[in-house]
């Protein structure tokens, strides 16, 4: 009835136009996105905002304080990062005075913060300094600044004394694997201490920025903003803490980043996506159980069933740098008499050809290679349409690597927050993407516990641990059956 009334009152032009949006669902300029900014993600192939960007834009245009809580690939850069570029961006129109800068994001590697930068530089236009040891911190022309904690402690901080935005990305891996070695002496702990003062934050007045005409019409196309005039300027200075496992933890001794956070700002909003902590049903996951001594026989014969393909991206997951190191030198190093001796023929071939097939195609990734040459593997994985990648979990956390086809744990993640990173480097933005599991002995409790909570759709919130690792918890279990001597199912986490 309310529809039919307000359709009744339109021009049969607006009609169409009500109507188109009606039945479109959500735009980014529907969340408030200047119609530049929109235009220029569209010439991107970005026409929809995603779950977790349709849950937060709104919120953060009106400057409230967020955790953003929201699974690997979900879009979490460009939910923050719209709302602060769209603001600058009016500022600008209205030749303002411009805080320098406006933005600071906080990131935990070089790493995620070349990423971040190149999101907020070539997606969306901004003036961004990626503030490191190469590249010094300057805040002339500056709309952005990305940095990390230990880097930026390295300057007096009043100088982000005009920040009206700080975000801090991967929070909840930056906060809580600091907490057991440095506690509150953290570069990250004294850098929310020193932003979080009052004092040390310059409030910008509105009067600072000349007033313009705003029209609120649905059905305008010039690029005018469609709310009434919002603040550009926060009357306070606004925290946004972005992480995939945010874990709210109640225990009293718990080290989860949220703990920490709530106790810095107690009625700060979090929003999480439906999805997250969970295992994404886009994801193809297989479990294959093997015996340690023949893991490389089955990633050759599980990459062999897939040298059809097009294109295939592979991440090989292991746990130690020493794992990767070995691993690397047996598919690279192959010499065809070494093995004729020690292996069946059937396998001696197959990795003979595996050799051939992707000879200077693989790279390897762990915290012994140096950063510069990290970021040309990943560029160069990114941009070639078949390669692997052996790696620890420098490469899990955070980095978008576009379209890894294939992630392969061959040493299982001894933990449920790692299986999560690991296999949200595939199929992020809805694509399918594919996860094969190498199962030991070992591994077998996990992994049962991970496929049954994954097949009934449970989220797996309740597995997450920081401390320690679920096998040693299973251990703790098992001596506590022992010493009881009766069964029990309760694992203590």
């Amino acid at each position: 009835m309310l529809l039919n009334y307000r359709l009744s009152i339109l021009s049969s032009k607006n009609k169409y136009t009500f109507l188109k949006l009606f039945q479109r669902g959500i735009s980014f300029h529907d969340l408030g996105v200047s119609v530049k900014l929109t235009r220029m993600l569209r010439s991107k192939g970005i026409r929809d905002p995603t779950e977790i960007q349709e849950k937060t834009i709104q919120s953060l245009f009106a400057g409230k304080n967020i955790v953003i809580n929201s699974e690997t690939g979900s879009g979490k850069t460009l939910a923050y990062a719209l709302p602060m570029i769209s603001k600058i961006h009016q500022i600008k129109r209205r030749k303002g005075t411009m805080p320098l800068p406006y933005g600071l994001v906080v990131v935990p590697s070089l790493e995620l913060q070349y990423q971040v930068s190149s999101v907020f530089s070539e997606l969306l236009g901004a003036n961004v300094c990626c503030a490191s040891e190469q590249s010094p911190l300057r805040l002339l022309n500056t709309d952005v600044v990305v940095s990390t904690p230990l880097y930026l402690m390295t300057y007096p901080l009043d100088i982000f004394k005009q920040v009206q935005t700080v975000v801090f990305d991967e929070a909840d891996i930056m906060i809580a694997k600091k907490v057991g070695k440095h506690g509150v002496k953290d570069p990250v702990f004294k850098l929310v201490k020193h932003l979080l003062e009052p004092s040390h934050f310059h409030h910008f007045n509105e009067e600072e920025t000349p007033s313009i005409d705003v029209r609120n019409d649905l059905f305008e196309n010039e690029e005018t903003d469609k709310r009434k005039h919002e603040n550009l300027f926060n009357i306070n200075r606004q925290f946004v803490f972005v992480g995939a496992t945010m874990p709210d933890n109640e225990a009293p001794r718990s080290k989860v980043a949220m703990k920490y956070i709530s106790s810095w700002i107690p009625d700060i909003d979090i929003v999480k996506s439906d999805n997250v902590n969970k295992l994404l049903s886009n994801i193809d996951v297989v479990y294959n159980k093997v015996l340690e001594g023949n893991k490389l026989k089955m990633l050759i014969q599980t990459l062999k069933e897939l040298k059809n393909l097009d294109k295939l991206r592979v991440l090989v997951f292991v746990n130690k740098y020493e794992t990767a190191n070995s691993l690397h030198h047996k598919l690279t190093k192959f010499r065809h008499k070494e093995h004729i001796e020690k292996e069946d023929n059937s396998f001696v071939s197959d990795l003979y050809d595996f050799h051939l097939q992707w000879e200077g195609l693989i790279h390897i990734v762990h915290r012994d290679i140096k950063v510069n040459e990290r970021m040309d593997i990943f560029q160069e994985f990114s941009s070639t349409q078949r390669g692997l990648i052996i790696t620890t979990d420098v490469a899990c956390r955070g980095l978008d690597l576009p379209d890894v086809d294939v992630v392969i744990q061959y040493e299982f993640a001894t933990n449920i927050i790692d299986v999560l990173h690991r296999s949200g480097r595939t199929g992020r933005m809805g694509k399918q993407g594919r996860v094969v599991n190498f199962i030991t002995e070992n591994d077998e409790r996990l992994s049962d516990l991970l496929e049954e909570a994954t097949a009934s759709g449970e989220s797996l919130e309740t597995f997450f641990s920081r401390r320690r690792s679920l096998s040693k918890k299973f251990r703790r279990a098992e001596k506590h059956h022992d010493d009881e001597g009766e069964e029990t199912t309760e694992i203590v986490l």
